[in-house]
């Protein structure tokens, strides 16, 4: 969360001046941009009066307590509509004395905004954060770029949405639309964020209905019945769950402001169904962010934003980057060309580099380099069945227990205690496991503030099931 400046910015002030311009000549006021004034829309006080009026009415209420003459000289001039020259005869001072004294009241009244917006601002930051899942990266590679384009798309409001993410397995795109959800937040762009994952899930925590690839009427309602209880909370969701009502409910809602909604991982709907024209009928003020690795070639109206894979030298940053997370230094220490061998054989591809890091934290790099040859040439979902097949015949039992049971976890991944229950192991037993599979890339933790969360990557999840299957 960012640190925001005591005082208000220049250009803060400069909005609260002309807002307050705007208020007295009766026009749109750009003080309704606040956070602070959003709030305010649903009271019935400011719905008869105009939310920013009632707005400056509270903050000049405000400013009274501290100055009570400069708090007059606002409410006379800006809620009064007083001119210039009738508050000169009243105060019985020069035209420049009353300029000069509009002038500095404006400043102590845009202070009082500020500390209002301060807060509202964190209170919408921790609000909305909430909704994501813990990010499994510390840094991104090789996207800056792609991310000031797809961030620039996304908040022009006249840009085209849907837009879909589109790329192969592992290239990143959930890491991306997490990295741009986050910093759309910061940016106060939009009243509201909400983020959807329907990636299919089994798990022992997670009580929530799953979504199932089989049954897309299903899915969908599912989808939006998480989306209502996410933005409206759940006492608005139908009870029992009602399709139709949701989306009307949805609809009045997400017509009142404008809202950005992420639904991670659409391969699980078949092309051409209806959840894209019921998407539709919000986009006049919902943006939406959609990924999945199939092409959007199937899908109509659908803005198609491609990721590539990442270019060498951001392939070879992040080998040191993941080398010098795990200690490998093998890799730390590797020669350019080493690394370009590398790069060559996988790509840029950031979860096939990651493996291939993982690999490196038990072999000798020259192992590495011999065994990745093997895989040089294979599609894409060959090299990763090759390395996984290659991960996990380098795991002991206990290991292997361990990442079959992170399927089992809620959605975002779970706490150690979780992973000791579900395996039943000692504790001893399940740190060891899971410190060797974080360091092969086979799992993510992600650090928090009194427990640390584990977690896999859907490539891995669906291996690791497949391996489920055949566990004796």
């Amino acid at each position: 969360m960012p640190d925001y400046p005591a005082t208000p910015p220049d250009s803060f002030v400069k909005l609260v001046r002309d807002g307050l311009l705007q208020l007295k000549q009766g026009k749109p006021s750009d003080l309704e941009n606040l956070l602070y004034i959003a709030r305010l829309r649903h009271l019935k006080e400011a719905q008869k009066i105009g939310p920013a009026r009632y707005g400056v009415s509270k903050a000049i209420a405000q400013l009274e307590l501290q100055d009570p003459e400069a708090a007059t000289v606002l409410r006379q001039r800006y809620l009064d509509r007083k001119s210039i020259q009738e508050l000169v005869s009243i105060s019985h001072r020069s035209q420049a004395s009353v300029h000069r004294d509009l002038r500095m009241a404006a400043e102590k009244l845009a202070y009082i905004f500020w500390q209002h917006e301060i807060e509202e601002r964190k209170n919408y930051e921790i609000v909305q954060l909430r909704r994501l899942e813990p990010p499994t990266y510390d840094q991104l590679f090789g996207v800056s770029h792609i991310a000031e384009e797809l961030f620039a798309l996304l908040t022009d409001p006249n840009a085209p949405t849907p837009v879909m993410l589109v790329g192969s397995g592992g290239i990143g795109k959930t890491s991306l639309a997490d990295f741009i959800t986050r910093r759309i937040i910061r940016a106060h762009v939009f009243a509201g964020i909400g983020w959807i994952s329907t990636r299919p899930q089994v798990s022992l925590w997670d009580v929530r209905p799953y979504f199932t690839a089989n049954s897309t009427e299903h899915a969908i309602a599912q989808l939006f019945e998480r989306l209502t209880a996410q933005l409206l909370g759940e006492k608005y969701v139908p009870s029992p769950f009602n399709l139709s009502k949701a989306l009307e409910r949805l609809d009045i809602f997400l017509q009142r402001s404008n809202h950005f909604i992420v639904i991670d991982n659409l391969e699980i709907f078949k092309p051409d169904n209806e959840l894209l024209a019921i998407l539709r009928r919000f986009t006049s003020h919902t943006k939406f962010l959609l990924t999945s690795r199939r092409s959007p070639a199937a899908y109509s109206g659908v803005y198609q934003f491609r990721i590539p894979q990442i270019s060498a030298q951001a392939s070879i940053a992040l080998l040191r980057h993941e080398a010098q997370k795990r200690n490998v230094d093998s890799l730390i220490n590797a020669r350019e060309e080493d690394l370009m061998t590398i790069y060559n054989t996988v790509g840029g591809n950031p979860l096939a580099l990651k493996l291939v890091v993982g690999q490196a934290s038990i072999h000798a790099l020259s192992t590495v380099l011999e065994d990745i040859a093997l895989a040089r040439g294979k599609t894409v979902q060959d090299l990763y069945e090759y390395l996984y097949r290659w991960s996990w015949g380098n795991l002991s039992d206990q290991e292997k227990l361990v990442l079959l049971a992170m399927p089992l976890l809620p959605p975002e991944g779970g706490d150690f205690e979780q992973i000791v229950a579900i395996t039943g192991m000692d504790d001893s037993t399940v740190h060891d496991a899971l410190e060797k599979l974080v360091s092969q890339s086979l799992v993510d933790v992600i650090p928090g503030i009194e427990k640390s969360v584990y977690a896999i990557h859907g490539l891995t999840r669906t291996f690791v099931q497949e391996q489920a299957a055949k566990w004796p």
